[in-house]
Order: C-alpha cells, then sequence, then structure tokens
C-alpha cells in the first residue's frame, strides 16, 4: 500500500482548481472530489467553509473509493448551498 498522496496550496489555489487537479476520473463529479478533498482536510478550511481554503496547506489526495463515498447529489447541493453562503 502506498503512502497517500499530497498536494501543497498556495495562495492562488482554489479548491475547484485542486479539485480539476486530483479528481481520478469524470465517473466522480467535481463536487464529490471538492467535498472529499475538504472531509480528508477540515483544518485547511476557514470556519468549515470550502470557499476560504488556507494558503500553505499540504492537503491529503482522496482515493477514488471516498470520493465514491459521497453521494454525487448530496454534494451538487452543498456545494451549491456553500456558494450562496458567500454572495
Amino acid at each position: 500500500m502506498s503512502s497517500q498522496e499530497t498536494i501543497e496550496t498556495d495562495g492562488s489555489d482554489t479548491l475547484s482548481d485542486i479539485a480539476q487537479q486530483v479528481r481520478p476520473n469524470t465517473v466522480v463529479s467535481m463536487q464529490q472530489t471538492m467535498l472529499a478533498l475538504q472531509e480528508l482536510n477540515p483544518e485547511a478550511f476557514a470556519d468549515g467553509n470550502i470557499n476560504r481554503l488556507r494558503s500553505g496547506q499540504v492537503l491529503r489526495v482522496p482515493t477514488l473509493e471516498e470520493i465514491q463515498s459521497i453521494d454525487p447529489r448530496d454534494a451538487v447541493d452543498e456545494v451549491v448551498a456553500s456558494e450562496s453562503r458567500i454572495r
């Protein structure tokens, strides 16, 4: 078993940018990938908000199985709700 992959954030990164980089395939959605990243790395998000990714964080990258464990519809609902909270 290999060690878990990680990615380091900087000031220009957004969660969606990172999710796009690490999404293993198109079987899982961007929203599922984003929420899996948040679940694995809650300390990387100010106030638990997916729109407030902290710079300089080393994020653990979720496996395909971890991403698939998140319901696709729930993921979309949560991402939409978080976007409405920043407006």
